[in-house]
């Protein structure tokens, strides 16, 4: 399948954590870094999907982003994801398709 146009999906960055946890083992997601954004929309960008950090220098949010260059990001979802430019295998959820649009609920 492939997502709609207009799809954004937000994705909080972590730092990981590992040594804190109770056996030393696990991972965590421990510092916030910051935000990301995937946004499908061909009019906008000429591969259709961009890619774009709200991150600031002092770990706090930006209220505008530009998307990154495409060798930036764009290359590796293209050849690599698994669906529609989405690392979908790596989402459970997206994998079984639970996600729906608001109009669809």
């Amino acid at each position: 399948g492939e997502f709609p146009e207009g799809t954004m999906l937000p994705m909080d960055v972590f730092r990981p954590g590992s040594r804190e946890s109770i056996n030393q083992a696990g991972y965590f997601e421990k510092d916030f870094l910051g935000m990301e954004v995937a946004v499908k929309d061909s009019k906008r960008y000429p591969e259709g999907w961009a890619y774009l950090s709200f991150r600031d220098r002092s770990g706090g949010l930006r209220e505008s982003a530009s998307a990154f260059p495409k060798e930036r990001c764009y290359d590796c979802h293209a050849e690599h994801a698994a669906t529609d430019n989405v690392f979908t295998q790596f989402y459970p959820v997206l994998q079984r398709g639970e996600i729906k649009p608001a109009s669809d609920r």
